[in-house]
């Protein structure tokens, strides 16, 4: 049915791509097809990358480069909007199993984006999850050939190009990369900085939570260096050793 689908323009065309691409991507992940899944990701990226005027090699690696548009079940132009919310749902999936967490879609009949990981929200309690097993994925990565694409760098990639930096930072951190969550964190801090529309926006998921800005991050490794536990009953003893630590460095 899904494959029958077709567009016919109007202001509906967003909200209706939104939910043919979603079905899309979560009836790949329901059947563990994660290679046309990743695949579709790959051509959606690759459509975003145009829009953009950026360059795209049309030999440029991909899960399964033999496949067209029609055959991941694109239906010529696809909106922007839907591209994204694709990718970061893709996004959040992959970084679920990466991360250990609950491995969840929405059923197709009923989509949306999957909810952010690092981060609770309003409408997540109001969605039916449907759980899929971690390591049934696990073993199709390995049945499928996609160990050298289903990948902790893939799963970054994605989170950038969909907007979800703060989760990119979340990510690098929760699998212990300090160095990377910490040069993310400071560039995305610096562009919402110098950049007044973006700081204006209320947006909740697109903001730093304050366990995830660099300077909690340092404050997590020096505590670590100094031997001292990173929980919150020690910050107040951390702050002052911070000082004299800082303290003694040459100027």
């Amino acid at each position: 049915k899904l494959n029958s689908f077709h567009f016919e323009g109007g202001k509906r065309t967003c909200f209706l791509q939104i939910r043919y691409y979603l079905s899309l991507l979560y009836c790949y992940l329901y059947d563990y097809n994660l290679n046309d899944a990743q695949g579709l990701c790959d051509q959606l990226v690759r459509e975003i990358m145009r829009w953009s005027h950026l360059p795209v090699k049309e030999n440029e690696d991909c899960s399964a480069p033999e496949k067209s548009h029609c055959q991941f079940g694109m239906t010529g132009n696809v909106h922007p909007e839907a591209a994204v919310r694709v990718i970061q749902s893709m996004a959040r999936f992959m970084a679920a199993y990466f991360t250990n967490q609950l491995l969840c879609i929405l059923p197709p009949h009923n989509v949306n984006v999957l909810p952010p990981l690092h981060i609770k929200t309003v409408t997540e309690q109001s969605l039916r999850l449907i759980i899929l097993q971690h390591s049934k994925v696990a073993s199709v990565v390995r049945e499928q050939n996609l160990s050298n694409v289903w990948t902790v760098e893939y799963a970054l990639e994605l989170l950038f190009i969909g907007g979800l930096v703060p989760e990119a930072v979340w990510l690098a951190h929760k699998l212990g990369d300090w160095k990377t969550s910490v040069s993310v964190g400071v560039a995305f801090q610096l562009f919402c900085k110098h950049d007044s529309s973006f700081t204006r926006s209320k947006k909740k998921g697109l903001q730093l939570p304050l366990n995830l800005t660099p300077a909690q991050i340092f404050q997590e490794k020096l505590q670590c260096f100094l031997g001292q536990p990173a929980s919150s009953e020690a910050k107040n003893e951390m702050g002052s050793k911070y000082k004299q630590f800082t303290g003694v460095l040459p100027t």
